[in-house]
């Protein structure tokens, strides 16, 4: 059997176009209505929406190769600092010095060299191998990865999906590909985004999807050039990051815009956690009862609080029959 960089050109991956470009624009569809979404958010909003994803990032990525033990081993400002730097620097052409150092922080290895023994890689410690390409190759492999990853008139999530293979593939270094592979996607992601934020996380993605990941790759690093599976997963996988961070951030929204629309209100401690836990999805029915009990009050003080809010029109009884009347916030 040969693997994908035993094949002659092997860079030149094909896959059906039609169905690649069909999953690319709905994928692009999504990242727009995300971005879209977060302008309507305040400029301190968007700032912690963009550092908790960046955190998130790093976590899911260590533990997808099961190296989260190491997070705590490295001075993870540092990587998140050298991350941002190349967010803020998407345009520009990515470099050995750039690689290098990166692949420092990430993996502590002090050498500032390519890989110079062959490796053998078990995928997700599964039985079966993938042989990485021979180290002498690797100077020129990386070369022309780096002059074909620079030219910004490809389309960047294509680029984003095919530089992560392409990067695992040539495995350039000893260890910290994958999380290296992740991090070098999400910066044409940015590129595709023209922005420097990140609001969606794609190693977090990828992590509730870790064995099906690992199969993939190796499919695709076992097959002849067609990367169809692999570009059609990868931008399935993009959807579900988008789709989880709009359903977030659509709350945060809805939080934002209920208490801008309230600000003349007045309301006491008891009401102002009530409020925040009904705008964060409150699972249990609200009444008199479980008011009490979350705020440590009697049930008399509480039927006092929910009345003052049915008068400001915050809080509407619930439609739904029940032994006890329970409350909803008022819609619309």
């Amino acid at each position: 059997m040969l693997f994908i960089h035993e094949y002659p050109d092997w860079t030149q991956f094909r896959y059906n176009s039609k169905m690649v470009m069909m999953a690319l624009g709905e994928t692009r569809l999504m990242q727009g209505r995300l971005l879209g979404s977060m302008e309507a958010l305040s400029a301190d909003l968007r700032k912690s929406a963009n550092n908790a994803v960046i955190k998130k990032e790093f976590e899911s990525s260590f533990e997808i190769d099961g190296r989260n033990h190491e997070l705590q081993q490295h001075s993870t400002a540092t990587l998140i600092q050298d991350y941002i730097r190349l967010l803020d620097n998407f345009s520009t052409p990515l470099t050995e010095e750039r690689l290098f150092k990166l692949q420092h922080h990430i993996s502590q290895l002090p050498l500032k060299k390519w890989r110079q023994d062959p490796m053998l890689i078990s995928a997700n410690n599964k039985e079966g191998f993938y042989k990485t390409l021979s180290p002498e190759r690797i100077p020129r492999e990386m070369q022309q990865f780096m002059e074909w990853y620079n030219d910004s008139s490809k389309d960047q999530v294509l680029v984003a999906a095919l530089a992560h293979f392409r990067f695992v593939t040539i495995h350039p270094f000893p260890k910290g590909n994958g999380r290296l592979a992740r991090l070098i996607s999400d910066v044409a992601l940015a590129r595709s985004e023209k922005s420097v934020a990140r609001y969606y996380s794609m190693s977090e993605a990828i992590l509730n999807e870790k064995e099906q990941y690992f199969e993939i790759l190796k499919r695709a690093q076992s097959g002849d050039g067609d990367l169809t599976e692999w570009l059609l997963w990868f931008t399935k996988i993009m959807r579900k990051a988008l789709n989880q961070s709009l359903q977030v951030h659509q709350k945060i929204l809805q939080r934002a815009q209920f208490w801008n629309a309230n600000s003349h209100l007045i309301f006491n401690d008891r009401q102002r956690l009530m409020l925040i836990q009904l705008l964060d999805g409150f699972e249990e029915k609200l009444n008199t009862r479980s008011w009490a009990k979350i705020n440590k009050c009697s049930t008399d003080t509480a039927l006092r609080d929910i009345q003052d809010l049915l008068k400001k029109n915050i809080l509407e009884k619930d439609a739904a029959k029940g032994r006890s009347t329970s409350y909803q916030i008022k819609r619309g």
